[in-house]
């Protein structure tokens, strides 16, 4: 298992033969258990006839491929194991995960489609399917596979606010917030269900009762830094910079460590064109903590 030094003589080989394919898979072989995938993907090509008949090495080089951003030589490899053998719902996943993290949302909502088939029975595989349909802006597919889950599972949090989020992408905005409200009270303990319900109202322009939630809400948990950010930015908003400036400084009392109610409270200063109010204030914030990107 000393890859490093076995891919050093795989490449001594290759410059005696260049065109050994055998050298070629072996290098493949030993760069990809080195986990140097850049250059391993360099040598999908040339090994590409000896790495297809071997299904494990084949997909370790798809995934290499696939996380270095060379996505048609990777799901090359996908196709050719495809004809041999079906891949396993792991390995499904695990390269929709790639594939997502890469921006390639059809192929993505292609493998979670597998995995759902594979596993009908298991929920969470049609919640991430659903979620990658909205990724990839299929949202009517989305809603249809969430509300058949939402009533299977009508307590489910995380169902009901995505297909909250999925009503809202489709343009029905008075569903997403009834389905928001229903995360929040099927869940009372995720204020993310909370902050969500708040934006949707606050997007439909009820600014009055999305700070009335907020604040009702920040009565039953006490202290919550995203929740008293959130009422701030609403105040601030509504041109409530003096309220606005008292919520963002409670923020900064409870949590001094974070930027963001800084910079939220330099820009209550912007607001009425106080640079120097707003340039101190970030100043003073840029001497106490870390580099900050919203800070400078």
């Amino acid at each position: 298992k000393q890859y490093d030094a076995a891919g050093k003589q795989f490449q001594l080989a290759l410059a005696l033969e260049p065109d050994n394919p055998f050298s070629h898979y072996d290098l493949a072989l030993a760069l990809l258990y080195a986990g140097r995938d850049e250059e391993a993907a360099g040598q999908a090509e040339p090994a590409r006839a000896l790495l297809s008949n071997d299904r494990d090495a084949a997909f370790r080089m798809a995934e290499a491929c696939l996380r270095t951003g060379h996505t048609n030589p990777g799901l090359a490899f996908v196709d050719s194991i495809e004809k041999q053998a079906a891949l396993t719902a792991a390995q499904e996943f695990d390269l929709a995960t790639l594939l997502n993290s890469k921006g390639l949302y059809p192929q993505t909502v292609a493998r979670l489609r597998r995995v759902a088939e594979m596993n009908p029975t298991n929920w969470v595989n049609r919640y991430n399917l659903a979620d990658a349909l909205l990724e990839a802006g299929q949202s009517q597919e989305a809603v249809s596979l969430l509300e058949s889950l939402a009533a299977e599972l009508p307590r489910n949090g995380a169902v009901l606010s995505l297909l909250g989020s999925a009503y809202q992408n489709a343009g029905q905005p008075e569903l997403a917030l009834d389905h928001y409200r229903q995360a929040a009270a099927a869940d009372p303990g995720n204020h993310d269900y909370y902050l969500d319900y708040a934006r949707m109202l606050a997007d439909l322009n009820r600014y009055d009762e999305s700070e009335q939630f907020i604040e009702s809400s920040l009565r039953q948990f006490g202290n919550d830094y995203a929740l008293t950010i959130r009422l701030g930015a609403l105040q601030m908003m509504q041109g409530k910079l003096e309220e606005a400036r008292q919520t963002f400084r409670k923020a900064i009392d409870s949590n001094p460590e974070m930027a963001l109610g800084h910079v939220a409270l330099a820009q209550t200063y912007l607001r009425e064109r106080r640079d120097a109010d707003a340039a101190r204030e970030l100043a003073e914030t840029r001497a106490k903590l870390p580099p900050d990107a919203n800070v400078e």
